[in-house]
């Protein structure tokens, strides 16, 4: 299955799954350390992602309620995070 933006454009050789992968990181990531702010491109060289798709899990998570954005456009994970990281 090929991952599609909201504009409908589908980006080279990615995913669903790929997307996937990348999500499970971020909320690993933002689980584990409640208090990061980082933005994508930081976030995209913590994970040593691809910028790309980096981008494309950050929307989906954004959508989902579970990333949000904070000062000067930097995301910080959502409460429900900091519960799933716990139990």
């Amino acid at each position: 299955m090929e991952w599609r933006t909201e504009s409908g454009e589908s980006p080279e050789g990615v995913t669903r799954a790929c997307i996937a992968v990348v999500e499970e990181e971020i909320l690993g990531l933002f689980g584990c350390n409640p208090f990061l702010l980082v933005d994508e491109e930081m976030l995209a060289t913590l994970l040593c992602r691809p910028p790309h798709l980096v981008k494309a899990a950050v929307g989906l998570l954004e959508r989902e309620g579970k990333l949000k954005r904070s000062h000067q456009n930097t995301l910080v994970g959502t409460a429900s995070l900091e519960v799933e990281a716990k139990s």
